[in-house]
């Protein structure tokens, strides 16, 4: 069979979408009052309402689980991008560009408070 007979990849199920959903709110959610370190793949699945199994039949360790979080908001960010652009095509480049270096500073913001939380350190957030 070449690369032209391959079957596309399936989509998602809609119930293991919502797993993962609940599972990465879960974590994200646990990572913000305790810390990454603190907080274990048990914790996890209890917050998000799931099995044990469930969880580690998506990521077999919090490192993968991690990476799909910062996926997500890598994600997020261009869409972010891209919106922005489609909505400012008309204004100047150099505004523009002061736009996207806006939406930048506050995802590494937003980044560098969970990096701060995840090691204990209190970060406060008066903006």
């Amino acid at each position: 069979m070449n690369d032209a007979e391959a079957t596309p990849p399936r989509s998602e199920r809609r119930d293991a979408a919502e797993n993962r959903q609940r599972i990465l709110n879960a974590a994200l959610r646990l990572f913000d009052l305790n810390g990454v370190e603190q907080v274990s793949m048990n914790q996890i699945a209890i917050e998000a309402q799931i099995g044990p199994g469930t969880l580690y039949r998506r990521y077999r360790n919090k490192g993968e689980l991690c990476l799909d979080l910062m996926k997500d908001n890598i994600v997020l960010l261009f869409e972010d991008i891209e919106a922005y652009m489609k909505q400012n095509r008309t204004d100047p480049p150099s505004k523009r560009l002061k736009g996207l270096l806006s939406l930048f500073i506050r995802f590494r913001e937003k980044k560098n408070t969970i990096a701060y939380r995840s090691r204990g350190i209190r970060v406060n957030q008066s903006t």
